[in-house]
């Protein structure tokens, strides 16, 4: 990711997030994404969301339940945003939002590719999580799991190359 000169920092990525000009310039964001996920009743809870940078589709997270997403989202949204910062082309017109059908289409396209992509590399975080890559040229799907709880799934991750 690069930033423009106005918004980088010589030292860290971290510096450059803390930056009062790039606070700045995501707010915008930061202000009308946050509450998209308000107001939604148990059976309609939210558990994950899809990004798009210039209308096209970044990345996917699914959480395992409408608790932790809602705990994540505001440093999920906080994240997305300095990254469409960083990716916004100057001058470029406005992009159309994909629709609805195109991210269902995109995560199911990605459950497909991670079943035939390449042997899966696990990795332990800790005792309890263990997390699953499979990666092929176009794409990197993770799985984060719970060996506490059989295996289930906690988080998935797809993100386009």
């Amino acid at each position: 990711m690069l930033l423009s000169p106005e918004y980088s920092s010589p030292s860290s990525f971290q510096l450059t997030v803390e930056d009062e000009n790039v606070q700045k310039a995501t707010k915008d964001y930061i202000e009308k994404l946050s509450p998209i996920i308000d107001g939604k009743d148990a059976g309609q809870d939210v558990i994950g969301y899809a990004f798009a940078i210039n209308g096209e589709i970044n990345s996917a997270d699914v959480y395992a339940s409408g608790a932790l997403f809602r705990k994540l989202w505001p440093k999920l949204i906080n994240a997305t945003s300095v990254e469409a910062l960083a990716a916004r082309e100057k001058d470029a017109k406005r992009a159309d939002a994909p629709t609805e059908q195109a991210v269902a289409d995109y995560v199911a396209d990605y459950l497909e590719q991670s079943a035939t992509a390449g042997e899966p590399s696990e990795k332990k975080l800790v005792d309890r999580v263990i997390v699953t890559t499979r990666e092929d040229d176009k794409s990197i799907y993770t799985e984060s799991r719970d060996r506490k709880r059989d295996g289930q799934w906690i988080h998935r991750s797809y993100l386009r190359k």
